[in-house]
């Protein structure tokens, strides 16, 4: 299970990679992938959704493969 300090460890470390993924041109969005660590040092894939549009963004995770 991932932990939302998991999550913000990941955030807040340096990270291993990160590239813009995917552009949602009908909602001007981006998605970045971010490819860190969790507190345990296991690999993390963190899924960023900017919406400016909205003012807000999502994130999704999961245990880097």
């Amino acid at each position: 299970m991932i932990s939302i300090q998991d999550v913000l460890h990941g955030l807040e470390r340096t990270w291993i990679s990160c590239k813009a993924d995917e552009f949602n041109e009908d909602e001007w969005q981006w998605k970045y992938r971010i490819i860190t660590t969790d507190l345990d040092d296991t690999g993390l894939i963190i899924i960023v959704a900017l919406d400016p549009k909205n003012v807000r963004f999502e994130v999704v995770t999961r245990f880097h493969d």
